[in-house]
């Protein structure tokens, strides 16, 4: 008897551990719009993006907004996402798997980590900045989520600058077909 219930809690435990390791997780794809209205952005002066100059010591540089579209294709080890602005587009890679992704910026260069937390994507890493007089590293955290219907992507964001903490709640509306 005793060995029927081993046995029996076994296969339980290896049927179980088989199904989750087949879960599928969501499936970020397709083509996303920011919903201004239901996001949290940052408060910005009049006339356009955040003025940064000071906080980095030379210059007055202007920090661009969320991208507007984001078009993402996901595999099953990498997360690709397309941020179009009306000033141009630019694809980001993120692997899933928790190795390093790079990518390069408009300034300078983007270095993270990505992986699965149940059905979030959690981003770590640094955005590093060449400056003349001293180079920048701000660090990142990401979290992107999915509702239950599919229809609405979650993006928290926040980044460490010298002068604080900078939190976004970013809001995309998936376009449908």
């Amino acid at each position: 008897m005793r060995i029927h219930m081993a046995t029996g809690l076994v296969v339980a435990l290896a049927l179980g551990a088989a199904a989750a390791a087949g879960a599928q997780q969501p499936d970020f794809s397709g083509s996303w719009q920011l919903d201004r209205d239901a996001s949290v952005l940052p408060q910005r002066p009049e006339g356009g993006g955040r003025r940064i100059g000071r906080l980095f010591g030379r210059g007055e540089q202007t920090v661009r907004g969320p991208a507007e579209t984001l078009v993402v294709t996901q595999t099953s080890d990498t997360l690709f996402v397309e941020q179009r602005r009306e000033d141009g587009s630019q694809t980001l890679r993120y692997r899933l798997d928790g190795s390093t992704s790079v990518n390069p910026m408009p300034r300078g260069e983007l270095t993270t980590t990505s992986r699965w937390d149940g059905a979030d994507i959690v981003t770590e890493g640094t955005q590093d900045i060449p400056r003349l007089l001293r180079d920048i590293s701000i660090p990142l955290t990401e979290r992107r989520s999915l509702s239950a219907d599919g229809r609405t992507m979650t993006v928290e964001s926040i980044r460490t600058v010298p002068a604080g903490d900078i939190a976004m709640t970013l809001v995309y509306r998936k376009e449908l077909r």
